[in-house]
């Protein structure tokens, strides 16, 4: 069995993500314990930045794996360049750390053993003491575009956090209220934008502007600034959510896709009855 590595292109702004892949690289095939290690997220695409994370997963072998995916993780970063911050996943398979330098590690442990790719996500890889349990080649591009799909499980998830505004107006909770207001733009609008271009984001999570076409920005732009208020936070939901059933039901329409009905209209019937006032159709 042979060893394979992959190298990172240069790319502007990157100078101190390279240099410390490049330790970590050198720190894993030192390692023993260490069977194969890659990165993931930005830095295994075409989208990485001056400000992206390095996500790095390391596999251990089986006799290694608790003790370096409790606190091994952090010896094996701070072995690269002195850290401020370390604190492990609740998962408790590795962690994230923060240099001095204020470079943002990411590390999963993983078992050597375990089935570690199941497609979708983009890997690079860095060092397989094995040569088999890395994919053959780099399998770059955590974002993928193609045509326009219908996110069924983005506009289930839309109109349950649509009819807990309910909750936040019944207990009188609008700091609360505005997390929420904010969620369902994050987490629902933005995503049915995506699907609209054919976009299919399979890791990372911090960067927006990219992904949307000017149009989709400017109209999120525009939504109304949310407040502490349950008049603000009320307006921001309708807001939201005559944006999303606008958009959702035309591209349900022209992708076939199925769109809820009855959730809908269950959800509707909810509001109007729990806050005393619809949330306007459009």
């Amino acid at each position: 069995m042979g060893e394979r590595d992959g190298r990172l292109p240069d790319r502007v702004g990157l100078a101190r993500h390279l240099e410390l892949i490049e330790l970590a690289t050198q720190a894993a095939r030192g390692d023993e314990r260490i069977a194969a290690a890659w990165v993931s997220g930005s830095l295994a695409s075409d989208f990485a930045d001056q400000f992206s994370d390095i996500d790095v997963h390391i596999a251990v072998r089986e006799e290694d794996f608790g003790a370096f995916a409790e606190a091994g993780w952090a010896d094996f970063v701070s072995g690269l360049a002195p850290t401020v911050l370390t604190r492990s996943f609740q998962s408790g398979r590795g962690g994230f750390a923060v240099t001095s330098d204020w470079m943002h590690f990411d590390v999963v442990v993983h078992r050597a053993g375990d089935q570690l790719f199941k497609g979708g996500a983009g890997i690079r890889p860095l060092f397989d003491r094995t040569g088999g349990l890395l994919p053959k080649a780099s399998a770059t591009g955590s974002v993928r575009r193609g045509e326009p799909y219908f996110p069924g499980k983005v506009v289930e998830w839309f109109f349950y956090m649509l009819g807990n505004l309910a909750v936040v107006v019944g207990r009188d909770e609008p700091v609360l209220g505005t997390n929420g207001a904010v969620m369902l733009r994050d987490t629902c609008l933005v995503p049915l934008m995506h699907a609209e271009e054919g976009v299919v984001r399979t890791g990372g999570n911090k960067r927006l502007r990219a992904f949307l076409t000017e149009e989709q920005h400017l109209l999120l732009e525009e939504l109304p600034a949310v407040d502490a208020t349950l008049e603000s936070v009320i307006a921001s939901y309708a807001a939201t959510s005559n944006l999303f059933v606008t958009r959702g039901r035309a591209l349900a329409q022209k992708t076939d896709g199925a769109w809820p009905g009855k959730l809908e209209e269950a959800t509707r019937h909810h509001l109007r009855r729990s806050i005393g006032r619809p949330i306007p159709a459009p």
